[in-house]
């Protein structure tokens, strides 16, 4: 969901919680709200659709994060997520390290589309596992335990 539409459902909301709470609140400038809302939502779709430029600037664009199992830090940095809540994202899509990402993107509405190597293309790369799901021994253990 865009920044956009969620604007658009927070004024919605609003217009309809004062007719809801308060009794002395008139139901036709609410009506007119709720159709100049939908109104100005379908214009703006429409000029979204036949301008690029103003769909970059209500949408934005997918932001390239990792290429090749190299994590661009800038890029992540330019963006509205830590890269403690990004390594998390990764981790739910089940990489370990980022040499197993041939590509992520940070997708519009804030998800990010994971692209792995293939297993015998694995690259040494970053472990991103938090360190009490990673165990260090000196000494190989004699047991499995």
């Amino acid at each position: 969901m865009s920044l956009f539409e969620v604007l658009i459902i927070l004024t919605l909301g609003s217009a309809a919680g004062d007719v809801a709470f308060y009794d002395d609140v008139p139901m036709v400038p609410v009506l007119i709200v709720f159709i100049t809302l939908a109104l100005l939502y379908r214009l703006v779709m429409w000029l979204m659709a036949h301008s690029e430029k103003l769909e970059d600037l209500l949408e934005g664009k997918p932001v390239v994060i990792i290429e090749d199992g190299e994590l661009a830090w800038s890029k992540l940095n330019n963006s509205n997520m830590t890269e403690f809540e990004f390594f998390m994202e990764l981790r739910l899509r089940g990489v370990e390290q980022l040499g197993q990402v041939r590509l992520a993107i940070l997708e519009t509405n804030g998800q990010i589309s994971v692209y792995f190597f293939e297993d015998d293309k694995v690259k040494p790369g970053l472990l991103i596992l938090p360190s009490d799901c990673t165990q260090r021994y000196k000494v190989v253990p004699e047991s499995a335990d």
